[in-house]
């Protein structure tokens, strides 16, 4: 579910724990690999295991007692000529203080994450930078596919904060809103100053109108993430005649890493992928490298 790239070379390929281990036994905090596909030198994958202690009660009453278990969670490194990748899922558990089980709680990837990044860089003899995300998706790509025919590029989620206005706020108990209802905003106030200064039924204005204020909102108010999809239409002939398909390019919600002192993932550069017609995180891995001109 949860990706994020740097750019960049190493100069070796270090060989760390067997990773067929990991196959038979929980194993040791620490690096793994590497794993290679045969016929393809360019590629290798690492795999980064930390051990998380979690809580659960069984029984009830006196009799219950706390059941200390451990989680494996793995982060996958992929590692390529120009470029490295981390994958991971997220997931829940509890902690205990003073015998008792906390509510469960997201665990907090963006702190390890960081050190990881850091840890294989040194392995590898490593000079790995996050590429500039805001600027890839918010800037080179919306210029690049937003209205642009045969492009389909969609609004889902923005997060962002300026001036002591918070659109949408993460881990805060307050649910994401639905960019729909933004541009809903968008086009009431296009409607609005349009006709104060006696603009009416003048669809191009309008539409330029509405798209400059949805650009204040999601790329000039202190965008902290943004979720977006992006497809290709193209027509298909069966017996029936032509029909419009979709080539369903990415889908990710990105996380721009602009409050680095936060205790929360927006100190992370990450994104968040979703299966299905997009390919989860390596389908956006794909998409996001040819971007930057990393894959052809």
């Amino acid at each position: 579910m949860w990706l994020s790239v740097k750019s960049g070379s190493c100069t070796c390929t270090p060989n760390l724990n067997p990773s067929e281990s990991l196959l038979t036994e929980f194993g040791e905090d620490g690096w793994y690999g590497p794993i290679q596909e045969l016929n393809n030198e360019q590629q290798k994958w690492y795999i980064r295991t930390y051990k998380v202690t979690d809580y659960v009660h069984r029984g009830i009453g006196i009799a219950g007692e706390l059941d200390e278990r451990h989680i494996r969670w793995s982060v996958v490194a992929e590692v390529g000529e120009n470029y490295i990748a981390l994958y991971w899922d997220g997931f829940t558990f509890s902690s205990v203080t003073q015998e008792h089980i906390g509510q469960p709680a997201q665990f907090p990837f963006w702190n390890h994450i960081p050190g990881f990044f850091d840890e294989l860089a040194n392995h590898c003899q490593a000079k790995w930078q996050h590429p500039e995300l805001h600027k890839l998706i918010l800037h080179d790509m919306w210029d690049k596919y937003l209205n642009k025919s045969p492009y389909k590029w969609r609004h889902l989620r923005v997060r962002a904060e300026a001036s002591g206005l918070v659109i949408n706020a993460h881990s805060s108990g307050v649910k994401e809103i639905d960019v729909r209802g933004l541009q809903a905003l968008s086009q009431k106030l296009t409607q609005s100053v349009l006709s104060a200064i006696g603009i009416r039924d003048d669809s191009e204005k309008m539409n330029n109108a509405e798209n400059a204020i949805l650009w204040t909102l999601i790329k000039e108010w202190g965008t902290k993430s943004y979720e977006f999809s992006l497809h290709k239409e193209f027509a298909s002939s069966n017996v029936e005649g032509e029909n419009l398909q979709n080539e369903h390019l990415i889908k990710a919600h990105c996380y721009f890493r602009f409050k680095p002192n936060s205790k929360t993932q927006d100190c992370l550069q990450h994104l968040k992928c979703y299966s299905g017609y997009y390919g989860g995180s390596t389908g956006v891995l794909n998409f996001i490298l040819r971007e930057l001109g990393l894959r052809g």
